[in-house]
């Protein structure tokens, strides 16, 4: 009997330029799974990817197929648009006269028995798709537009340097040159300049274990600006350290771990801790602080990029640590490190996670925030996460098993 298997998806729909003799096509993403929920590392697999057209029944007017190697991590990148063609011409597909659904077929074996995975409807169709395909489409030519502006009383800056900002002094408008890493910008006498940022340390909150957090406020939420690292519940009872993989597996109750077991990490990373930790009435939180509920993980989300919504935003660049490996500046994420400018000093860092079954990964390339809110099945024992990853500056929504163990941030209450 052929074993079930599942594609998680990360909703990459990314254009590529629209450059001369250059392909159209748009990134997919996925996470490859088998029916126990156990990722398919390295193992090439057989994608086919349909473009259905007007409904999730309709006619389909293009067909590829790849046949990628999934990650360590049971990662699939590929381009659609750059698969070998089975049926119509990518680059003839009119996508003003959609709907459009992408179907998704999948062979983890890596050959041509394919089984449906599912249909998804193509909600925002990549800008350079439609305008190539649309007769309103813009030449490229700036005379060609009607209605012009008048700009005769544009702003023209003399001799502009790279980092310039422009702010109007009461009588014209005026350079302010870029300032210094670890500036901040001030009002001072109504005029706006650079100030160097000084720490304040009352702005931090302690732990039962005595570990001292810097404190944020984003939003007007205050939140911990490093992960918890607590070992201790609210009311001074040890939360179990599990180490050994099956026992992690067993578990139905609170416990944590560092990641790969190396307690050197925790500095850095927090410890990543089960669900069952995070629903415990016992509290990992310190005193007045509380892990956030999947709605305000939402309305963080929403303020990080207020025309974005669930899996199509671009909100977590804000919140990544600036950086990658090897840089020396700290940010301890996998180059690209896409977006990352953490202009609300969250500084999220790659902690990676651990898998149901007790294995590790993801450490560099993917951060995972547990919330406090369960989904309504008690079979499927799942709770929502909200992550991001080292290539994308989208901050994704996924429920997950509750005994993976992820990090945590707290909110003040």
């Amino acid at each position: 009997m052929k074993k079930a298997f599942v594609l998680m998806l990360l909703a990459l729909f990314t254009s590529f330029g629209l450059y001369a003799q250059s392909p159209l096509g748009f990134n997919y993403q996925a996470v490859a799974r088998d029916s126990s929920g156990e990722i398919l590392a390295g193992k090439t697999v057989g994608l086919q990817i349909g473009i259905l057209h007007e409904s999730s029944e309709g006619e389909a007017v293009y067909r590829e197929v790849f046949f990628p190697v999934t990650s360590e991590f049971g990662l699939i990148n590929i381009v659609v648009g750059s698969g070998s063609v089975l049926h119509g011409s990518f680059e003839e597909i009119d996508w003003s006269q959609g709907p459009y659904f992408i179907q998704i077929l999948l062979d983890p074996e890596g050959g041509s028995d394919f089984t449906e995975m599912g249909t998804t409807q193509l909600l925002s169709v990549p800008y350079a798709l439609h305008a190539s395909s649309s007769a309103d489409s813009f030449s490229g030519n700036y005379e060609d537009l009607e209605n012009l502006p008048n700009l005769d009383n544009m702003i023209v800056l003399p001799n502009p340097e790279e980092g310039d900002m422009l702010f109007y002094s009461g009588e014209s408008w005026e350079a302010l040159p870029l300032g210094e890493e670890g500036q901040v910008l001030t009002i001072v006498d109504g005029v706006i300049q650079w100030a160097d940022l000084e720490h304040d340390p009352g702005n931090t909150v302690t732990d039962i274990d005595g570990n001292v957090y810097p404190v944020v406020e984003i939003d007007g939420v205050e939140w911990m600006a490093e992960n918890l690292k607590v070992t201790t519940f609210r009311n001074g009872d040890p939360i179990p350290n599990v180490t050994a993989n099956a026992d992690w597996a067993a578990l139905e109750t609170g416990a944590y771990a560092a990641y790969n077991n190396n307690e050197g990490h925790v500095e850095t990373y927090g410890y990543l801790y089960n669900w069952y930790a995070v629903d415990d009435d016992r509290g990992l939180c310190p005193e007045g602080w509380r892990v956030p509920s999947d709605e305000e993980l939402e309305n963080f989300m929403n303020f990080l990029d207020p025309n974005g919504s669930i899996n199509d935003n671009n909100a977590s660049g804000k919140i990544k640590a600036t950086g990658t490996l090897g840089d020396g500046e700290g940010g301890l994420w996998s180059p690209p490190n896409t977006g990352a400018i953490d202009q609300y000093g969250f500084s999220a860092l790659p902690a990676g996670g651990r898998f149901a079954n007790g294995n590790f990964a993801g450490m560099n390339d993917l951060t995972y925030f547990w919330s406090a809110t369960a989904t309504p099945s008690e079979i499927l024992q799942r709770a929502w996460i909200w992550y991001m990853s080292y290539n994308t500056d989208t901050f994704y929504r996924n429920n997950y098993s509750r005994k993976e163990g992820y990090s945590i941030r707290c909110i003040k209450n």
